[in-house]
């Protein structure tokens, strides 16, 4: 874990009861329910950077099989795969 500063900031007593609530659910202090919450939101709702997506799309490209393909024996005749892809 990265080491921790202090901030302040305010919430509403509807949202810190609900926080109390669920930290003690949880078993959690009320302070380490909010850092999940934060890292939860950073990961999820944030989502991925546009570079990350392109990086990820370029790692799968190839990756998965084409759908009614049998795996390349190496005999070299591609004419039934052609054809099941609508090439002539």
């Amino acid at each position: 874990m990265d080491q921790l500063i202090h901030v302040h900031f305010m919430i509403e007593r509807s949202q810190k009861r609900r926080l109390r609530e669920l930290s003690a659910r949880d078993d959690l202090s009320m302070a380490t329910f909010v850092r999940e919450a934060i890292d939860h939101y950073l990961r999820v709702s944030a989502g991925p950077t546009a570079r990350q997506v392109r990086h990820e799309m370029l790692d799968a490209v190839g990756s998965l099989p084409v759908a009614g393909l049998e795996p390349d024996d190496g005999g070299g005749n591609d004419q039934d795969a052609d054809e099941s892809l609508g090439f002539r």
